[in-house]
């Protein structure tokens, strides 16, 4: 792993009725001018991810701040990364950042800090401080606004990590097919950059720019290929879809790109199988747990048969093919509930109960487990069909196969027998919980992900090398 997971409690300020704000305090004194705010959608690279700002009103010069307490995970002793999202609309307040550690006579010593001038975009802000031994367990962050005047400031999705010795470092960009909002391009592309950013190499989406590492993700730029070529740059190419089954002139497309490539990742089992065989070095690419507030989980609740399906509208019919007397709510585009990135958790661990039939096929061969995770993640129990990525997915995380339904099996009496068996299948989901973030969070996954490009950047200059 690169960092640690986030230190922050409740960092996307996703908990609360609206009027709490879980795990911050306010300043003394600033009581009533921190609240807790909607954030709406995503612009093209997603700022801000989480669902929810709080903003800092800034009244006759009175600053305007929260403050957590937090205990580092170890010892207080390296290299530590702090960002959060904040924009300002009238331009008038500037962020500030205040880290402190208590003394053992109960004072407050200033360990780090930093001051910007957000713009009124949405803009990550970033820093990076050193702790000593001495510093002790106990930290507070102080996230604060100050103006002179009258001014409000927003902020969301803090992070402060501890970062650990890194990988081999490269510049990255990511050529992808399609905005934030597309599932594939947020989990492969937009989300990797992020974390980098927050780790302090150079990344970006887009752009047309010289980089170490040239990542094509479900897009095959040939052009951008020979230039990153001439450069010396390495190129990777992602597929996490079954494309190479929609016709055989798209699959020699997908072929002849592989085979000029340094390397491929692909989504899942099947798809890494069938695209060694046109590149060597493929490398198994899971898509991170996809929760953009990690804090979101399902409350304890008995089960009152409160069933939910949710997917692509397209898929729904695996649902119909189930013949269930009971109902359930369909999470999709023009469902009974609409599928919005933002909201769609909030509305998932309302139920008791996640459907995720799938008939085997080409089409479905090449999906990954990325909806049981997310429930998984969510503290939502699921019944899923037995596929070799459920299956996978299920083992790794430590779950009974009794949340897998085979061939032929009744899903009506799986359905009554989960209600039955509730308090132990909670039991299990929150075990298996922690566990996901452990094996599908963004850390794990984008480590692996960085050895694999490293290793085929290295070997991309040492052939080049070799030429000379």
């Amino acid at each position: 792993m690169l960092s640690s997971r986030n230190l922050l409690r409740n960092s996307g300020l996703s908990l609360g009725d609206g009027s709490r704000l879980n795990d911050w305090q306010a300043v003394p004194g600033c009581e009533g001018r921190c609240r807790r705010v909607a954030v709406p959608g995503h612009d093209n690279h997603g700022l801000p991810h989480a669902s929810h700002a709080v903003e800092l009103v800034v009244e006759a010069g009175q600053d305007a701040g929260l403050i957590q307490e937090l205990a580092l995970m170890g010892p207080a002793i390296g290299r530590y990364a702090c960002r959060v999202t904040a924009r300002c609309p009238d331009g008038r307040a500037a962020l500030k950042i205040i880290i402190r550690a208590k003394t053992p006579g109960g004072a407050a010593r200033v360990l780090a800090q930093f001051r910007a001038l957000p713009s009124a975009d949405w803009t990550r802000h970033r820093f990076a401080f050193e702790l000593a031994a001495e510093t002790g367990e106990t930290l507070t962050l102080e996230i604060s606004a100050d103006a002179e005047g009258p001014a409000l400031l927003q902020v969301t999705d803090l992070r402060l990590v501890a970062l650990y010795e890194p990988a081999p470092r490269f510049s990255a960009r990511f050529l992808t097919r399609g905005p934030f909002l597309l599932p594939s391009s947020r989990l492969r592309a937009y989300l990797i950059e992020d974390y980098l950013n927050l780790l302090g190499w150079p990344a970006e989406v887009g752009g047309a720019g010289a980089c170490d590492v040239l990542i094509c993700q479900k897009v095959r730029p040939w052009r951008a290929l020979w230039r990153a070529r001439r450069r010396g740059s390495a190129v990777i190419y992602d597929l996490d879809d079954n494309e190479p089954h929609q016709s055989r002139r798209l699959a020699l497309a997908i072929r002849a790109f592989c085979k000029a490539v340094d390397g491929v990742t692909t989504g899942g089992t099947y798809l890494k199988r069938l695209l060694s065989g046109w590149n060597s070095h493929a490398y198994l690419l899971d898509n991170m747990v996809d929760i953009l507030d990690r804090d979101l989980v399902r409350p304890r609740r008995d089960f009152s048969q409160r069933l939910v399906w949710f997917g692509m509208p397209e898929n729904a019919h695996e649902l119909g093919r189930l013949g269930l007397s009971q109902k359930v709510t369909r999470i999709t585009r023009n469902g009974d509930i609409d599928y919005q990135t933002k909201s769609v958790d909030g509305h998932l661990i309302e139920f008791d109960l996640a459907l995720m039939p799938v008939t085997l096929n080409p089409h479905s061969r090449a999906k990954n487990a990325n909806r049981l995770i997310k429930c998984a993640g969510l503290g939502l129990p699921f019944l899923a069909s037995d596929t070799p990525e459920h299956r996978r997915a299920v083992e790794l995380i430590g779950l009974p196969e009794g949340f897998l339904v085979g061939p032929g099996e009744d899903w009506g009496a799986r359905i009554a027998d989960m209600g039955r068996r509730y308090p132990e299948v909670l039991a299990q989901i929150d075990a298996a919980r922690e566990r996901v973030f452990d094996i599908y969070g963004v850390e794990r996954i984008v480590a692996g992900w960085a050895a694999f490009c490293a290793g085929r950047l290295s070997a991309r200059r040492q052939g080049m090398d070799a030429v000379k």
